[in-house]
C-alpha cells in the first residue's frame, strides 16, 4: 500500500504511510526586485585625545570681547521701552565697522545680517540713518524687515541658509525671538526646535546669532536671569546673555551669564541725540553693585510688605532666592525704617515687620510761598486768587494716615512739585489762570508712591521725603483735605 502524505497549514508535508510522496513542484519564474535601499546613518567623527589637542585654535576666539565668541549666541533680555532694539542695531554697526561696541568692547570685523520682525521698514530706517550718520557707505549690513521670517517652517529655513551662504554674515541678529518662529516659548521641546536651526547657522557658517527677547514682570523676582521670559532652555542654551533695565531716563546693562569668560560690572549706558541727525548710545560708568543689592532688597521689602506683614526670617528667605546676602537685608531694613517707610516690631523672639502708618491724621504742610513753576515751556505765576477744586486725592477713609507738617524749605518744597510735575503725575490741576495744586494730596500721593517703589524717583526726592518723614507733627485735622494755592496764606 503506498504511502499517503498532507500538507500542514505551516507549509510541511507529514507522512501518513511508508513512502515518500513526491514533492509539489513550482515552475513560476520570477524576475527579481530592486534591492532594498539602506537607510541613510549618520556619520560619527571621531579623534584621538592627542589629536584633538593638536588641532589650531583661533588666536582671537572673540566677535565682541569678552561678550560673544565667535560662532557664539548671545540674547538681549529687557522689559519693553530698555533700548534693546537700538542696542542690537548699535551692536551690528560695530561688528560692520570693526569699531568697539559702545566704545569699549573690541569687536573682529564682518557683515551683519539683520533680520527685523518687531519695528518695520520706517521706523528701523531712522534709527539706523541715526546710528550710522557717521559710519562709511560701503558699511556691510544687510537687513531684512517685516518678511514674515518663521523658522518653524523647513521652506524658511532653507531661504534664510540660502541668504545667510551668499552674504556670509559673522553676525546674525534676530528682533525680537518670539516673532521668528511659531513655537511656545514655554515649551523646552519648541525652543530645542528653534535652537537646532540657529546651531546649523553656527555650524554651517560660522555665524554668530544675537536675538531680543522679554523679561517676565517683576513680583517678587528681581533676578534678571530668574525673569527671562519662557522655557530655562532659553537661557540654558544661549552662551552668553544681557539684561537692560531702565529708571527714568538712566539705562543698566547686566552681564547674566558667559559660557567663555567672566562676567562683566554692570554698566550705566545713555541713549542721547548729539545733534538732529545723530543717536549716540555710551557707557556712562560702572554701576556701584553693593548699593545696586541693597536697592534690590528695600524693592524686595517693600513688595512683600505690601501683601502683609511679615517677619524677619520670611524676609530673609526671599532675598537669599535671589542671592543677596543677610548683611545686605539688614542695611536695607535699616534704611527704610530711617526713612519710616516701614515699622519693626518684636514678637517674643521674633522681629515682624510691616509698612509705616501713623494712626493719626496729620496737619497738612505749609503751603508754597512764591513758587513758579512752568509746563510745556509756558510759566505760570501762582499768586492768582484760588480756584474752586473737588480733592484730587480725597481720603476715602477718615483713619488713613496722610502728611504733616514737615519743617521743609521753600526750595525743598519747589523741588517736591517740580519732581512730581516733570513726570506728569496726579496731585495737581491747571486752572484758565495757572496751577492749583492740593498740597496735601500731593505730598500724601508721593509719599505713598515713594513707599510702593516703583523706581521712578530720584535720590534727591527719596532723601527730601525721609526728611519730611522724621520731622512732621502728628497733630489731629477735622478736614479730610485741604486745597492749597502756592502763595495762599496758611489756613
Amino acid at each position: 500500500m503506498q504511502d499517503s502524505y498532507t500538507q500542514s497549514p505551516d507549509g510541511t508535508w507529514q507522512r501518513i504511510g511508508q513512502a515518500s510522496p513526491p514533492l509539489p513542484r513550482t515552475s513560476t519564474t520570477q524576475t527579481p526586485g530592486p534591492a532594498p535601499q539602506q537607510p541613510h546613518l549618520p556619520v560619527l567623527h571621531t579623534v584621538s585625545l592627542s589629536d584633538f589637542l593638536m588641532r589650531p585654535l583661533p588666536q582671537n576666539p572673540w566677535l565682541v570681547e569678552p561678550l560673544l565668541a565667535r560662532a557664539g549666541v548671545m540674547g538681549l533680555a529687557g522689559e519693553p521701552g530698555t533700548a534693546k532694539t537700538w542696542l542690537l542695531l548699535e551692536l551690528a554697526r560695530a561688528v560692520a565697522t570693526g569699531q568697539p561696541f559702545l566704545g569699549r568692547f573690541a569687536t573682529r570685523q564682518g557683515p551683519a545680517l539683520i533680520i527685523d520682525e518687531e519695528n518695520g521698514e520706517t521706523r528701523l530706517q531712522r534709527r539706523l540713518a541715526r546710528l550710522t550718520n557717521q559710519t562709511p557707505d560701503d558699511c556691510p549690513v544687510y537687513i531684512a524687515s517685516m518678511c514674515g521670517v518663521n523658522l518653524s517652517h523647513d521652506r524658511w529655513i532653507e531661504s534664510l541658509h540660502k541668504e545667510v551662504a551668499e552674504i556670509k554674515p559673522t553676525l546674525v541678529l534676530f528682533d525680537s525671538l518670539v516673532r521668528v518662529h511659531r513655537g511656545v516659548e514655554n515649551s523646552a521641546d519648541d525652543m530645542a526646535t528653534l535652537f537646532a536651526v540657529f546651531t546649523s547657522f553656527r555650524h554651517d557658517f560660522a555665524s554668530a546669532i544675537v536675538f531680543t527677547h522679554h523679561l517676565r514682570k517683576m513680583g517678587f523676582i528681581r533676578d534678571l536671569g530668574q525673569r527671562v521670559r519662557g522655557s530655562t532652555d532659553i537661557l540654558a542654551y544661549v552662551d552668553s546673555m544681557l539684561g537692560i533695565t531702565k529708571v527714568e531716563s538712566a539705562y543698566t546693562l547686566w552681564h547674566l551669564k558667559n559660557r567663555d569668560g567672566d562676567l562683566i560690572k554692570p554698566l550705566s549706558l545713555s541713549v542721547e541725540d548729539t545733534d538732529e541727525h545723530t543717536t549716540v548710545i555710551r557707557v556712562t560708568g560702572e554701576v556701584d553693585q553693593e548699593n545696586s543689592k541693597r536697592e534690590q532688597a528695600r524693592d524686595i521689602v517693600m513688595d512683600a510688605l505690601a501683601q502683609g506683614d511679615m517677619f524677619k526670617e520670611e524676609l530673609i528667605a526671599f532675598t537669599r532666592e535671589v542671592g543677596i546676602s543677610d548683611r545686605t537685608l539688614a542695611s536695607a531694613l535699616k534704611e527704610l525704617e530711617t526713612a519710616k517707610l516701614i515699622v519693626g516690631t518684636l514678637e517674643g523672639r521674633k522681629k515682624k515687620y510691616s509698612v509705616f502708618a501713623p494712626l493719626q491724621p496729620l496737619q497738612p504742610i505749609y503751603p508754597l510761598q512764591e513758587l513758579q513753576t512752568s509746563h510745556l515751556g509756558k510759566q505760570h505765576t501762582t499768586s492768582q486768587p484760588l480756584q474752586p477744586l473737588q480733592p484730587i486725592y480725597p481720603l476715602q477713609d477718615s483713619q488713613k494716615s496722610h502728611p504733616g507738617n514737615g519743617e521743609l524749605t521753600t526750595e525743598e518744597k519747589e523741588s517736591l512739585v517740580k519732581h512730581w510735575l516733570a513726570r506728569g503725575k496726579p496731585g495737581l490741576e491747571f486752572g484758565n489762570e495757572g496751577y492749583c495744586f492740593n498740597l496735601e494730596a500731593l505730598l500724601y500721593s508721593t509719599d505713598t508712591f515713594l513707599a510702593q517703589k516703583r523706581r521712578d524717583h530720584t535720590p534727591e526726592l527719596r532723601q527730601l521725603l525721609a526728611r519730611w518723614n522724621d520731622n512732621r507733627t502728628e497733630v489731629r485735622n477735622e478736614s479730610e483735605t485741604t486745597e492749597v494755592r502756592p502763595g495762599q496764606p496758611a489756613l
